[in-house]
């Protein structure tokens, strides 16, 4: 019988005085196998081949902290700064001239290939999808096209954001467009630059049958595989996979045994 609580996996010393501890709980599993293949030799008999000791751990959870991202080796800090995220609006179309219109002000011009525009009324997704054209100038254009004008395709139009402009046939009808906004952002890229100096501490307990507490340290780990997909239920479970190489003293873990009231035994 073996219980588990929780999993807290952090780099070093220093790290625990940066608040860079990462907590993951609600554990379901910390499962794997300590591994070694025997060999046989001619004058020796059988042995272990200490070079294949391998020891993998994969840890199946349900929460984790803010600061979760840490874990994965290919995560690095970058610079806070303008960025985007995508949103979605429902609009109506305005009379412009010979055109029709809709005013985006916050549209992150930065990434303005990264713009959709439909019919609302349509339930069809193919009848209601509006086609873009390309351009600095405007083109004629017919019911089922539009076009986006602002100041990186066009320094010379005076637009904050950018305008969307449709056939004067769709005056007055209502479009969704989803675009990026521009937004003040936290950055961070994925990256294999430096990925072999992402060590990480693992230590978490379990309690046996008797009551006993094990706590389990793991001072030399590496993550192998970390879990980037989606999913609508933030009580999904995750899985962590690990490998565990030896320390600076050669050993894999070291395990501490204590009763209830933290005596050791």
């Amino acid at each position: 019988m073996v219980g588990l609580s929780s999993i807290a996996l952090f780099n070093d010393v220093e790290d625990l005085r940066t608040n860079e501890v990462v907590k993951v709980s609600c554990l379901t599993g910390a499962d794997g196998d300590d591994t070694i293949d025997a060999v046989e030799e001619a004058c020796q008999g059988a042995q272990h081949d200490s070079s294949t000791a391998a020891v993998e751990r994969t840890i199946t959870h349900k929460q984790f902290t803010p600061n979760y991202m840490k874990l994965n080796p290919m995560y690095h800090d970058g610079d806070d700064a303008v960025g985007f995220a995508m949103r979605t609006v429902q609009l109506t179309v305005k009379e412009e001239g010979d055109y029709g219109f809709v005013h985006i002000a916050d549209h992150y011009t930065e990434e303005c290939g990264m713009i959709y525009a439909s019919l609302e009324d349509s339930c069809n997704t193919t009848d209601s999808l509006l086609t873009r054209l390309s351009g600095p100038n405007l083109v004629t254009l017919d019911e089922r096209q539009f076009q986006v004008i602002n100041t990186k395709y066009n320094p010379d139009v005076e637009v904050i954001g950018s305008k969307l402009y449709f056939n004067k046939e769709l005056v007055g009808r209502d479009v969704i467009v989803s675009y990026p906004q521009e937004v003040e952002a936290k950055h961070y890229f994925i990256s294999d630059e430096e990925i072999n100096e992402r060590h990480v501490t693992m230590t978490y307990p379990k309690e046996l049958s008797d009551g006993t507490i094990e706590t389990l340290v793991y001072r030399n780990v590496f993550i192998t595989s970390f879990p980037m997909g989606l999913t609508a239920d933030n009580e999904a479970e995750k899985s962590l996979t690990i490998s565990v190489k030896r320390d600076r003293n050669g050993r894999f873990n070291d395990v501490y045994q204590s009763n209830k009231a933290d005596t050791t035994l």
